[in-house]
């Protein structure tokens, strides 16, 4: 058909309806069918997104740590502990919701709350330290005076464990005996880590600061080592009455057994003087026995000390001067008289 028979069949049947009947052919001319979506081969038809899953990582983030909260039985949700409101498990809304005015508000109170209730029990734990040292502290200076008592009196250290025991079966209603462990091992350690160590550097300090007469002697002990002994005498200021003559073994020197002379008696007391930083012009006076290597003229002890303190008086033990003037005196008697009185003295020493 041309463009005249269209429309020229338009005009007698408006309605743009015919049908093949009997031979005529009539064909129907309307508006083209909607042509239907095109979808390309193996892709689905778009749907909703996928919910996010809660990711714990997010639980270290600076922005939520304090109040974001995992959901047990959801894991596409997320739990505000200080709005108490649940939400959706996405990074984004976290972040938004962290932004609110309401959710900061809260955070704030939250953080105060937490922050006062661990200065509390910070203060309250500090105080428990605080109590269990000072308790330390008084079984510590009890059993200290303990092994004070025991070298002080000469009593063994093998009776400190059954001591110890009776005063815990009598003393039990005090904590510190309760809590004391003291034996024999304990005290010596005691005694010779704490006490001596003490004793020693407080009595170095005294004889820095005032005057001391010195007493020396050597002696051979059982084992064959030899030993100078030096006893110092002296006003404590720190006794319990002022100016209170105190006597005291300052150190014993070990000596070389095989070299016992002047010299190597003064640098054995030399050293010892230098260890604890004494110095030798405090000593105003030596006490010792008459032998010749204490207290010869030219070639002594006595000679060096001298020499270093010349103030210095000597004291000679009078046991030996006695013994040396008896001596002279007994020579001049008929050998008779001495062989009687030594007879004499004899019998009257060994009679009942």
């Amino acid at each position: 058909m041309d463009a005249n028979e269209i429309e020229s069949f338009l005009e007698d049947d408006p309605t743009g309806d015919f049908d093949n009947s009997g031979s005529g052919t009539r064909e129907v001319f309307s508006s083209p069918p909607a042509k239907k979506q095109k979808t390309c081969s193996g892709n689905k038809p778009s749907t909703s997104p996928k919910p996010k899953t809660f990711q714990a990582i997010w639980l270290t983030d600076s922005k939520f740590s304090g109040w974001l909260k995992r959901v047990a039985d959801d894991p596409y949700s997320a739990y505000c502990s200080a709005c108490n409101k649940k939400m959706k498990a996405g990074k984004s809304e976290l972040e938004k919701h962290a932004e609110g005015k309401v959710h900061k508000n809260k955070v704030t109170e939250i953080r105060g709350i937490h922050n006062l209730a661990n200065m509390l029990q910070g203060s309250k734990a500090s105080e428990a330290a605080a109590e269990a040292k000072k308790h330390a502290d008084k079984v510590n200076t009890v059993e200290i005076q303990f092994a004070s008592f025991f070298a002080d009196n000469n009593v063994s250290f093998r009776t400190a464990t059954g001591l110890l025991g009776v005063q815990k079966k009598v003393i039990n209603d005090s904590k510190i005996v309760q809590d004391m462990t003291l034996g024999p091992d304990k005290c010596n350690a005691i005694v010779r880590n704490v006490i001596a160590k003490v004793e020693v550097e407080e009595l170095s300090e005294d004889l820095r600061q005032t005057w001391f007469s010195v007493m020396v002697d050597e002696s051979t002990d059982q084992g064959g080592d030899k030993a100078l002994i030096i006893v110092v005498k002296f006003l404590s200021p720190r006794a319990p009455m002022k100016h209170k003559t105190r006597v005291t073994v300052l150190e014993l020197a070990r000596l070389n057994s095989t070299d016992c002379s002047a010299e190597a008696l003064w640098d054995a007391y030399d050293k010892v003087l230098q260890k604890h930083n004494i110095p030798h012009d405090n000593c105003i006076g030596l006490g010792t026995d008459a032998a010749a290597v204490m207290v010869g003229r030219n070639n002594s002890f006595w000679s060096r000390l001298k020499a270093r303190c010349p103030w210095a008086i000597l004291i000679p033990c009078t046991c030996h001067s006695s013994a040396k003037v008896s001596s002279l005196a007994c020579a001049r008697l008929p050998p008779n008289v001495e062989k009687h009185l030594r007879m004499l003295s004899t019998y009257l020493g060994g009679s009942p």
